[in-house]
């Protein structure tokens, strides 16, 4: 199944850590993604992030494609499509979707993971999160996903050590405001 010799893998080309009980090494385990979208019901982004290099006119073509191809869509449908030569992986969560896109021999199951990981990092960082805090919050929100997702794999799989990270930055960030009012104030 997977095409890893013991210290070298020929699908990635390069030397990596081994793991017997997978026969695999680990540079396969890990899905790349080529995408990442959250998108309303109304077919409007409200984040986004594109780890391949897309151009403004492809990147607008993409949506319009995910548009008519995911949004008419019934609900007992498989999660996932596959699209030109990838497959689009997406769960919907209320009245957002979220959109992840992977080669095509990747673990769809290992994608939808991620993106159930990803709701619940926002989960946990806003509190019952809702469409209303990406679009209120989207520094925030693309701060969590930079920190979740890098270079298209998941940087880190502990949801309680981002948000924790996450928190935080906003204190030190709200104690230099508070530092910048008070010096504007008595000075």
């Amino acid at each position: 199944v997977f095409p890893c010799s013991l210290t070298f893998c020929t699908s990635r080309g390069l030397h990596a850590p081994f793991t017997p009980l997978l026969s695999t090494c680990v540079a396969c385990i890990v899905n790349m993604i080529n995408f990442f979208l959250v998108m309303n019901r109304q077919g409007k982004i409200r984040l986004a992030k594109w780890i391949q290099a897309y151009s403004i006119k492809e990147r607008k073509r993409v949506i319009k494609d995910l548009e008519l191809n995911l949004l008419p869509r019934s609900s007992n449908a498989a999660n996932f499509f596959p699209w030109k030569d990838q497959t689009i992986v997406y769960r919907r969560y209320a009245a957002v979707y979220f959109i992840a896109c992977v080669e095509k021999g990747d673990n769809l199951l290992l994608t939808l993971e991620t993106i159930h990981r990803f709701c619940v990092l926002l989960d946990m960082y806003f509190g019952r999160v809702s469409e209303l805090d990406l679009i209120f919050n989207f520094d925030r929100s693309y701060l969590l996903m930079d920190s979740f997702l890098l270079d298209g794999k998941v940087q880190e799989s502990s949801t309680l050590k981002t948000v924790k990270q996450a928190q935080e930055g906003d204190i030190l960030q709200n104690a230099e405001v508070l530092e910048l009012a008070l010096s504007e104030a008595l000075g």
